[in-house]
């Protein structure tokens, strides 16, 4: 797969602000690398994630919205 094709598979929320979500790791440095994990990730108001990890990873999960 592409770039352009791992990018369509990510989710992304209607609004900005952290969420706790689920993380899918497709190119590990290491083999013992998880597959997935978790953490609290930033949605920016340029529709995208703001994360450690791209373009190694994509959200696929989103599990809540930080109450503010």
């Amino acid at each position: 797969m592409d770039q352009d094709e791992i990018d369509i598979l990510e989710v992304k929320p209607e609004r900005l602000g952290w969420y706790w979500v689920t993380l899918f790791q497709y190119e590990k440095e290491r083999e013992e690398d998880p597959n997935y994990f978790m953490e609290w990730v930033e949605f920016k108001d340029d529709g995208e994630w703001d994360y450690f990890m791209y373009p190694k990873c994509y959200v696929c999960f989103i599990h809540k919205r930080e109450e503010q």
